[in-house]
Order: C-alpha cells, then structure tokens, then sequence
C-alpha cells in the first residue's frame, strides 16, 4: 500500500548516512541549477525523530484507511503529480525558505482525502460520518490557529510558523483537488459493479438460473372463520 511503503521508505531514509541524505533534502539553491527529484525526495526526509514518528505513522495510518476508496495505483499516480507540485508551489511562494525537511503537507492532503470520503460516503450521524466531522473540525482548527497566530496576534511572526501554515494550507488545498477526482473514480467502480456482467463484445452474460435471488415467499392472509 502507497502509505505504508512511504513510512517504511521514510525510516530507511533515516538511517542513511548524512552526505545522502542532504541529496535528497528540499534545497532552493540546488532545485533552482537542476535537482529536480528534490521536488519528490524532500517528503521521505526529517529533522528529527519525533518528526519521522508523527508524519510517517499519519502516511501509514491514512494510506490503509484511503485503501477501501481508492486504488494503489491511482493513488501512487495521485501522490506522484502532487508532491512535485506542493514543492514547486512552496518554491514560488516561500523565496526566503532555503532548507526544509518533512511530509507536512502530504499529510495534510491524504487528512483532507480520508475526511471527505467518510463525510460523503455515510450517512448522517454514523460513526464514519462523525469521525469524518472530528479529523475536518481538527484540520481547520489547527489551521484557523496558526492564522490567527500569524496575522492577528502581537507576537513576532516567526518563520517555521509562517512555513508550517504555508505546509498545512497547500496541502488541504491539493487534498480538496485529489478528492474530487478519486471521488468521481470510486463512483465509477460502484456504478460498474451494479452493472450486469457482458462478454467480450458488450452482449449481456447469461446468468444460470441456480443463481438468481429467490426472492421470499409471502403468506397468503388465512381466512377468518
């Protein structure tokens, strides 16, 4: 599954020696002359370990639960069109960010992709439902208070803040896009699947009749004497 092998990647990556792993960090300079697979390589990268527990454990508990909506394939190809993105965004936006390391905004974009599956795919008041509600509520809480803490607050505006909120928001964005084209695939393995089997030139398949549902016999009403 695409989160669990980007967690277990992310530790090999770890216990790489430092020279490589500086080859794979998000470094403006270099991206800039041509290191492109930087664009990629800075989400299997930490500062520290707390980092690689937090943001590798949320990869690999949010890629088993995207599972049950979405292929591995697409979401391989989904991950692989929007991490270079993220980066070049963040590349264009944050001049000032020279060196980074971290998955922050991977995670907030397959948060953002398991929260609206459970919000759109149960019903009201289900515990999916619900816990659909919960992970939106925390995303936008955590987001509303770096905001307020970056543009209303008195406090100096530090800069891993100003990054951290830059991260969060640009990966719900991405998320938000994600979703509605993995949403649209999911639904169109459902339709596929109400659809009765055909051959290899479109004709219905017959079905045998052992495998028709009978369906349940109703009573006749006894008369009254």
């Amino acid at each position: 599954m695409p989160g669990l092998l980007l967690a277990i990647v992310s530790w090999g990556v770890w216990y790489l020696s430092p020279d490589r792993i500086e080859l794979l960090a998000y470094n403006r300079q270099v991206i800039l002359h041509g290191e492109w697979w930087r664009l990629w390589s800075v989400y299997l990268t930490h500062s520290s370990q707390l980092q690689l527990m937090i943001e590798s454990s949320a990869i690999a508990l949010l890629g088993l639960m995207l599972h049950f909506y979405v292929r591995s394939w697409n979401l391989i190809l989904g991950l692989l069109l929007a991490m270079p993105a993220m980066s070049w965004l963040l590349l264009t936006l944050e001049p000032s960010l020279v060196y980074y390391r971290g998955a922050a905004s991977l995670v907030a974009l397959m948060w953002m992709l398991v929260t609206w599956f459970l919000i759109v795919e149960y019903r009201r008041f289900s515990f999916h439902y619900l816990l659909g509600q919960l992970l939106l509520l925390i995303a936008m809480a955590k987001v509303g208070f770096e905001s307020w803490l970056l543009f209303f607050s008195h406090r100096p505006v530090t800069e891993s803040l100003r990054i951290a909120w830059e991260l969060d928001v640009c990966g719900l964005l991405f998320g938000v896009a994600l979703f509605n084209a993995f949403h649209q695939l999911y639904k169109g393995r459902l339709e596929q699947r109400k659809r009765p089997p055909v051959d290899q030139y479109g004709k219905p398949v017959p079905v045998p009749l052992n495998q028709y549902p009978i369906p349940p016999a109703r009573r006749q009403p006894g008369k009254r004497r």
